[in-house]
């Protein structure tokens, strides 16, 4: 299974994948960050949080995408850019699909410069799970 990212901007689901030699995330970077209250003590500087919920975010790329995939590329951020779902397919011996994903707020999806030479491009992100039940994003296991 490769490491894709599937959406449906209402033409129909699309799928951006890289090239077949290598494809898989780079850079991914899990992360949870706890949203809420938070105080710190005056006399001990001590931080208290009281977390009404935690974010799980990801950051990673996916290089190599051929240029012939561009358009699809394009679509999607548009869709992603105005916190349209997808889902995001690791490709990893664990076969990781986090479905109910979103552009982090504050945040965007973003494309590189084509390479000079193979006109492959590389998708940017961070995303962020907002499913009624959000999951953490798991480390990519590749062995």
């Amino acid at each position: 299974m490769a490491a894709s990212i599937a959406f449906d901007d209402g033409s129909g689901t699309q799928t951006i994948t890289g090239s077949s030699v290598v494809s898989r995330f780079n850079r991914w970077n899990p992360n949870s960050v706890p949203i809420g209250e938070e105080a710190i003590e005056w006399g001990s500087g001590r931080g208290h949080k009281w977390p009404g919920r935690v974010d799980y975010l990801v950051s990673f790329e996916l290089p190599h995408i051929d240029h012939t995939e561009e358009s699809k590329v394009q679509d999607f951020l548009e869709h992603a850019n105005r916190f349209g779902l997808f889902t995001v397919t690791t490709g990893d011996s664990e076969s990781n699909v986090f479905t109910d994903c979103q552009v982090a707020p504050g945040t965007r999806a973003e494309i590189s410069d084509p390479d000079p030479e193979t006109l492959e491009i590389t998708l940017r992100l961070t995303a962020i799970s907002v499913g009624s039940v959000p999951t953490r994003f798991r480390r990519i296991h590749t062995g």
